[in-house]
């Protein structure tokens, strides 16, 4: 049965074109339609010329049709072969584009420091020759590499470079820049026990703060000592990051609602970790905190560790990290990272080893998947100390 090549719709005399002109049409598809002229500029002419005229207008834009295609297969055909030839640098810097835009800053910069780091050891190269000798090349520079102190860097962080470099191939792959997926060999790096603290441990630095603000006279060190007490009870009572501590403001604290909005905060250029403005509850130990500390709050305040003038009290999250530090060393603590092992694992772990649901602990700690969580969990520390007890004392 002969199919329609035009028909009438809103005025207009439209053509209805299969989806390959070159085929003919395709029985189930309607094809793409488009206007070939209007009902009111063929009205005057007789039914047989109307449709000779029609006839010719449908060929001359089923010609147009064929042209267009072959132009977007002939310009498909030329980007292919530009993105065989297409460097590294030039498809790291489209690449890198992307993470800023789809990334936080931090993101962006680690895997900017991984593509100059391989530009250097391995060359600007066409990206579709990388192989496996490549990946070799840029793992024995990864080995030699030294940090800020002249030490070789650990194989942990060598595998941060290497994944870092993996996503970028992965990218290139998903892009048609690579014909193939490469699964890039990486360190072999020891697999270490997390490291945390005790809980009796968080209750000195908790006593230690209260007895340290109490006798301060000087009102700096006053302000100091009150600052790391309010890092201290908010990373404890709600498991924050360092950096949703940092950029908190004091607007995104709600006392009515019981919760604390973790927000971008564009004045320090921070964003949360994949993007995510998730809401935490105020547990009873904290909301009594608060609910006496934000009362005698000055109206100048805007930050929840401000710096007395409506500003964030340091520029960098990382200066309070050294700020707590001081605090573990006067109490003589591990020197780890106070409110990622100290505060937020040690937390973790807490809550996992006294039975509470792992999904639970999983959407109080922002992780991306309970796999995450499990991974704080010192379980190993904790059930071989229960073995250790239950030997027998000789």
């Amino acid at each position: 049965m002969a199919r329609k090549l035009f028909f009438q719709r809103d005025g207009n005399w439209v053509g209805e074109f299969p989806h390959d002109p070159e085929i003919g049409w395709v029985t189930g598809r309607r094809g793409i339609r488009r206007t070939l002229c209007t009902l009111a500029s063929l009205s005057y002419l007789p039914d047989e010329e109307r449709v000779k005229r029609l006839v010719v207008l449908y060929n001359a834009k089923a010609s147009e049709l064929r042209k267009a295609q072959f132009q977007a297969a002939e310009d498909k055909k030329k980007q292919q072969r530009q993105r065989k030839k297409m460097m590294v640098k030039q498809a790291a810097g489209i690449w890198l584009d992307e993470v800023q835009t789809t990334n936080s800053p931090d993101t962006w910069k680690a895997y900017d420091q991984t593509m100059n780091i391989y530009l250097k050891a391995v060359g600007n190269h066409p990206l579709s020759e990388f192989d496996r000798a490549m990946n070799i090349k840029f793992f024995n520079a990864l080995k030699v590499r030294k940090s800020g102190r002249g030490r070789a860097i650990s194989k942990s962080t060598q595998n941060k470079h290497m994944r870092h470099l993996q996503a970028f191939l992965n990218w290139a792959y998903d892009h048609e820049y690579l014909d193939r997926r490469f699964n890039l060999k990486k360190a072999t790096a020891p697999k270490k026990d997390m490291d945390t603290i005790e809980i009796s441990d968080l209750v000195s630095i908790r006593s230690h703060l209260e007895k340290a603000i109490a006798a301060e006279s000087d009102p700096d060190r006053r302000f100091r000592l009150e600052n790391l007490y309010r890092a201290f009870k908010i990373a404890t009572n709600c498991l924050l990051r360092l950096g949703a501590i940092w950029s908190l403001k004091l607007e995104n604290i709600d006392l009515k609602k019981r919760e604390i909005r973790i927000r971008d905060n564009d004045e320090l250029n921070w964003t949360n970790k994949k993007f995510k403005w998730p809401n935490k509850p105020i547990n009873d130990a904290l909301f009594a905190f608060l609910e006496e500390d934000l009362t005698n709050r000055p109206p100048c305040h805007r930050y929840f560790l401000d710096n007395g003038r409506g500003g964030p009290w340091y520029k960098q999250s990382a200066d309070i990290t050294r700020a707590m530090g001081e605090i573990f060393k006067e109490l003589n603590l591990p020197s780890i990272k106070p409110f990622h092992h100290g505060f937020r694992a040690t937390m973790i772990t807490e809550l996992l080893t006294q039975g509470e649901d792992p999904y639970s602990v999983q959407q109080l700690a922002d992780h991306e998947s309970v796999q995450t969580t499990l991974l704080y969990l010192n379980s190993r520390k904790v059930s071989q100390t229960k073995a250790a007890n239950a030997l027998p004392g000789l």
